[in-house]
């Protein structure tokens, strides 16, 4: 083997996706073996699952990129619930096209909401003109939708607007903030989703308005 094909293979290694088990108990690993499997051009770890990804160029180079959401399965798999311990987290990874090969540019666990199964909240990615939305949504006669717009910029990822709906019986009220140079590491949806949007006193007055 030449010594080109050699520097060839090492630049092709994958990237690999390493996120914390924290929320995994140990006997997950003793039924199910540690192992990779490809995603996307990187390495996935195989508690891990794609709960949904959008092909986009993060970085205005003409290549389509991509971001995804990785999900414990013990958040989606009912067959794995009994090994969660409640403290697993979703990640919206960047995976970006260098010269050779994908890599992860962003991690953040803070965009997604870690509720799983028939509680989970999470709507999917959209893209936008701009970037990509990241929506979530809960509830019936009371409910609410929670929108995080995401635009790249400069090799980082930025919170540009949220869109917040909170309804009551067909009535809703809307509020959309605007941001300008709030990082997406910054934020804190998980929170803002943990407390229902703050929906309570939207939904009083929806509660109370006349029709």
């Amino acid at each position: 083997m030449s010594c080109s094909t050699k520097k060839l293979s090492s630049e092709m290694i994958a990237d690999t996706l390493r996120l914390p088990v924290h929320g995994i108990k140990e006997e997950f690993f003793k039924e199910v073996p540690l192992k990779y499997y490809s995603k996307f051009g990187i390495s996935v770890p195989n508690y891990l699952r794609v709960l949904d990804s959008l092909a986009i160029d993060l970085n205005n180079d003409g290549a389509l990129d991509t971001v995804a959401v990785f999900s414990p399965i013990v958040l989606d798999d009912e067959k794995y619930y009994e090994y969660g311990s409640g403290e697993a987290k979703r990640h919206l990874v960047e995976i970006v096209q260098n010269t050779n090969r994908p890599v992860i540019r962003g991690v953040y666990n803070n965009l997604v909401s870690d509720y799983g199964g028939v509680l989970s909240k999470f709507g999917g990615l959209e893209l936008t003109h701009k970037g990509f939305l990241i929506m979530h949504s809960s509830g019936a006669r009371y409910s609410w939708t929670f929108e995080t717009e995401l635009v790249s910029r400069d090799g980082r990822l930025y919170l540009d607007n949220v869109r917040k709906t909170c309804s009551f019986d067909g009535r809703e009220i809307n509020a959309n903030f605007v941001f300008s140079d709030l990082l997406a590491s910054q934020m804190s949806t998980v929170d803002s989703l943990k407390s229902n949007c703050n929906c309570d006193s939207w939904w009083h007055k929806l509660e109370t308005r006349r029709e």
